[in-house]
């Protein structure tokens, strides 16, 4: 039984290692749930990312920007009451470590933590985010471009 317990825990043990390597704090509860996580990097400067972002995140489903904290470095974002769920509150943290260029941390997770199924929500909202952040993103360097 021991032996179990050890085989079972190793490979977390292992995944929150990479992600305390790669992101900066541990991900592992995270990827145990319903909640989903992914990491963007896009070719806009920290310093307007906010300004950006803001028109093609609050067009999307979601009820719009709930909060927006430039000084702190994040955009946080909440979905509407759905059948399949009770909404979710999407976070998407900016890491200004390069002035060229911004990396993105966005996390989709159920406003109810006691959540068991999400049935593919957090994960669709992840994939609305990416494909409107890419589309600002190129938005953004063809504006540049023809200046």
């Amino acid at each position: 039984m021991f032996v179990l317990c050890i085989i079972c825990l190793v490979p977390v043990y292992a995944l929150e290692n990479l992600f305390e390597k790669r992101i900066g704090f541990a991900y592992t509860d995270l990827l145990l749930g319903v909640n989903q996580i992914d990491e963007l990097q896009v070719a806009i400067p920290p310093d307007v990312v906010f300004e950006i972002l803001h028109e093609p995140l609050s067009s999307l489903k979601f009820t719009g920007l709930i909060r927006s904290e430039p000084k702190h470095g994040y955009i946080l974002l909440r979905t509407k009451l759905t059948g399949k769920s009770f909404g979710e509150e999407i976070k998407i943290i900016v890491d200004d470590s390069d002035s060229t260029c911004s990396t993105l941390s966005i996390t989709s997770q159920p406003i109810v933590p006691t959540t068991m199924f999400d049935y593919g929500k957090n994960a669709e909202n992840i994939k609305v985010l990416r494909t409107a952040i890419r589309d600002a993103e190129k938005a953004y360097l063809e504006r540049k471009l023809i200046q």
